[in-house]
């Protein structure tokens, strides 16, 4: 919880007119309902039912230019969440993911969030929130199958029930398990941002995950 430390921040910075961004993510939204913006309703999962408060403290410290965006799970250079679907190789033998793997998760690659964080430095107007995501969502089952077959375990998978991983991950778990479906277009209208990088797949099957 980083809810002290942003406090802190926006308290110094208070009627200076400098920036603040804030990363916050798009598990503030809980699950949606088909494709969802940034002014859709927020139903924040446990693990980040803190999250919605801070938002609105980095958006309404008087005199300070706040941001705030929402990203997706980020992926790239090996790294991240979806390193946990290789990862479960080593123990399990498969790639295990939690649930069912119907669900959807909304996904955005490290380089073009990056760009995204200069693009909202120089040009985002105080008071904006920006979702960060590529394209509509990947479903879980699909991003497993291709973890395996990146690591080499002919697509073998496993689904973990959520009841199970709970015990181990706790609110975690429920976070991995939400079916999220996004659109960016107010990045790509407002900032003229516009995600190039490898989709999550292909970084899974042939990309910085594969073979780790």
């Amino acid at each position: 919880m980083d809810t002290p430390a942003v406090a802190a921040v926006l308290g110094a910075l208070q009627g200076t007119n400098k920036t603040f961004l804030y990363t916050s993510g798009v598990w503030v939204h809980g699950p949606t309902q088909g494709v969802a913006a940034e002014d859709a309703p927020l139903n924040a999962t446990p693990l980040v039912a803190w999250r919605p408060a801070v938002e609105q403290r980095a958006l309404g410290t008087p005199g300070v230019r706040g941001i705030v965006i929402r990203p997706g799970v980020v992926y790239g250079q090996g790294t991240g969440i979806p390193a946990m679907l290789t990862g479960s190789v080593k123990d399990r033998g498969a790639v295990t993911y939690v649930g069912t793997g119907e669900n959807h998760w909304a996904v955005v690659f490290l380089d073009d969030l990056a760009d995204l964080y200069v693009r909202a430095v120089e040009k985002a107007p105080a008071g904006t929130v920006l979702l960060a995501t590529q394209g509509p969502g990947v479903k879980v089952k699909d991003a497993a199958q291709a973890a395996s077959e990146g690591a080499g375990v002919a697509g073998r998978t496993a689904a973990w029930p959520l009841e199970e991983a709970r015990k181990q991950f706790g609110p975690f778990a429920d976070a991995l398990a939400l079916d999220q479906r996004f659109t960016s277009k107010k990045a790509e209208q407002l900032l003229g941002w516009a995600p190039r990088g490898p989709s999550l797949l292909e970084e899974l099957r042939t990309g910085s995950y594969a073979r780790r």
